[in-house]
């Protein structure tokens, strides 16, 4: 029996949003301040080679790059000493490119959630990228949701990304659940489906138009929208 149901964030809960081009002027600016300007070129070029080094170690050793070294990253390819103030007002603007613009919920959050809580519990495991899992939280509250959730796992705090086991495991602790009993909702074949089967767990893949899952990935589930989970077999009887 299906008792605890987790969720990925980003394009699931939320619409997956980008935030480069208002980092990228915020370090521009930082840069000036301080007194090391350096080209739009320059500052894309040491971004974006920070942003590879943040995905390899994702993808290879499912480790999270915390934003002090994405950003000491980026000062190294630019030639700029990293000093402590400079990065503390790097990460803070960053960080508030969140909150100047937040993303929107996905259709149908508000229902499922709605639907879902008092009969499963509820829990998040995200991998945050730069936004910290305290903001995550914050906006989750101040759009009256986070108390939909007993649990929410981020890879800011863990050091962990998905598809790592610690993840999972730490949410279904949380949650009380055995791997059997739950289930997980994510949009990312690698890292949602892999990661929560690989642990005994049922997975629920919310299908981005176009995109197919290959042979050595199936999901047990495959919905386009959110409020769809609430058909499956194992929601349905305790609705």
């Amino acid at each position: 029996m299906i008792k605890a149901i987790t969720f990925d964030l980003w394009n699931t809960l939320l619409e997956d949003k980008h935030f480069n081009a208002p980092r990228l002027q915020a370090t521009a600016e930082a840069l000036r301040y301080h007194g090391t300007p350096r080209s739009p070129e320059e500052v894309k070029e040491a971004y974006r080679s920070a942003a590879r080094a943040y995905r390899r170690e994702w993808e290879e050793d499912h480790r999270h790059m915390t934003v002090d070294r994405r950003i000491r990253h980026m000062l190294q390819g630019l030639h700029v000493k990293p000093e402590e103030e400079l990065i503390q007002e790097m990460i803070n603007r960053f960080e508030d490119c969140f909150l100047e613009d937040p993303p929107t919920l996905k259709e149908g959050v508000e229902e499922t959630l709605n639907a879902l809580t008092g009969r499963y519990r509820l829990g998040i495991i995200s991998d945050t990228g730069v936004t910290p899992g305290t903001l995550i939280r914050g906006h989750l509250d101040q759009r009256g949701l986070l108390h939909h959730f007993a649990s929410t796992v981020f890879s800011d705090e863990t050091g962990y990304c998905k598809p790592h086991p610690t993840q999972f495991r730490r949410a279904l602790r949380e949650l009380y659940a055995e791997p059997h009993e739950a289930i997980h909702v994510g949009d990312l074949l690698r890292t949602d489906i892999a990661g929560a089967q690989a642990i005994g767990m049922k997975a629920v893949w919310v299908q981005t138009e176009g995109k197919t899952a290959p042979e050595h990935t199936q999901p047990d589930y495959t919905i386009t929208k959110l409020n769809q989970i609430l058909t499956l077999p194992e929601i349905l009887g305790k609705l």
